[in-house]
């Protein structure tokens, strides 16, 4: 029997609460579209109220989009996916303007999302340079890796996302190598969440790959990763004072251009890395 605990139903049902009935009911086998249409309802309202700043719409509503956009029962999956829809245009309306006077070109505008990154690296972090210096005590160390866990396990399923979103076969080719290399190139053993696994059950933790987050920041921050991914138009998505010609390819472009980076890099640790990868080149972390 395979395992369920990361699955939708059961999750909704444990929370015993009337939106995640709603929810549930909308997911079950035989459900009508009246009952998608009134959870679709029920959790775009929940979003407007969460994003004009109660905190407790706040947390229900990131526990509920966690459960729908990060479950893995797959028959559930399209009308989860159709729900989340319908939470993301309610945030896309929140996501404020760029601060961008003038239309950017491409090049531009790409220049200002790679300015953006460089800024705010995770090299630069203190925590990272903290774990990376040799600082850390080995307790410390399973706390960075529990978290890092949540942030890589899922990753390709994201990535992958983005690619059948991508319309043009260069842009396309150029996360196909991300993934390529993600997913172990041509040893699956070698796949970024199979090393990290591996890492973790040396510092004696569970590799879960049904793990489901309890952490509120953490829950947000994959919420938003997933949204994304999963993206469907991008004027929505990216509200950004480009040329229109421009605006699309750009951002693709851009996205593309650090996955391929992601695949191709060597030298750890690299702002762009993953921790999984990262173990790859350095044998002492995991103290062999």
């Amino acid at each position: 029997m395979s395992n369920t605990r990361n699955h939708s139903l059961p999750q909704l049902e444990a929370l015993q609460t009337n939106r995640a009935r709603i929810l549930a009911r909308a997911l079950e086998s035989g459900a009508s579209f009246a009952h998608l249409e009134t959870a679709a309802k029920t959790l775009s309202e929940l979003a407007e109220s969460a994003l004009n700043g109660h905190t407790d719409s706040q947390a229900e509503y990131q526990t509920l989009l966690y459960i729908l956009s990060l479950s893995d029962d797959t028959a559930t999956a399209l009308a989860r996916r159709w729900l989340c829809n319908w939470a993301y245009r309610v945030e896309e309306r929140f996501i404020p303007a760029a601060d961008v006077p003038t239309a950017l070109s491409e090049a531009e505008f790409l220049a200002r999302i790679e300015q953006e990154v460089s800024s705010r690296s995770r090299e630069k972090h203190p925590m990272s340079q903290y774990i990376f210096e040799g600082s850390a005590s080995p307790a410390q160390l399973r706390v960075f890796l529990r978290r890092q866990w949540f942030r890589t396990f899922r990753l390709y399923r994201e990535a992958a996302d983005l690619l059948v979103n991508l319309v043009d076969v260069d842009d396309a080719a150029a996360l196909g190598r991300y993934l390529h290399g993600e997913l172990g190139e041509e040893d699956e053993v070698r796949s970024h969440p199979r090393l990290l696994a591996k890492l973790l059950n040396a510092v004696d933790l569970e590799a879960d790959f049904q793990a489901v987050s309890t952490m509120p920041e953490e829950i947000a921050y994959l919420n938003n990763r997933v949204r994304s991914s999963a993206i469907r138009t991008w004027a929505g998505a990216w509200r950004c004072s480009t040329s229109p010609k421009s605006s699309s390819r750009a951002i693709t472009k851009s996205s593309t251009t650090r996955c391929s980076r992601l695949a191709s890099a060597k030298t750890p640790p690299s702002t762009t890395r993953s921790t999984s990868a990262w173990c790859r080149h350095a044998p002492n972390a995991s103290g062999s």
